[in-house]
């Protein structure tokens, strides 16, 4: 939806039109990628903020243990611009 008229105070007689926005598609992409070269990819077509970023990192919490139930005794995060 790009029509992004609103209701506003104007003197009498005035247009009540606001130039039209256009709005472009975002796409945000989470990486993570171990030692091994191993990538884990995510593609949102939203902001990425707090609450993307905790699906993110549960999802992959649940894919390591998964393939190493003590992984987390050999790793380290590292977090650029984390929200």
């Amino acid at each position: 939806m790009a029509d992004f008229r609103r209701m506003k105070w104007r003197p009498k007689g005035s247009s009540n039109s606001i130039a039209r926005k256009l709005v472009v598609p975002r796409v945000s992409m989470i990486v993570a990628m171990d030692t091994e070269g191993e990538v884990f990819l995510s593609l949102v077509q939203a902001n990425s903020n707090a609450k993307i970023m905790e699906i993110f990192i549960r999802q992959l919490v649940l894919k390591l243990d998964a393939r190493d139930a003590n992984w987390r005794n050999t790793s380290v995060w590292m977090m650029d611009n984390p929200t």
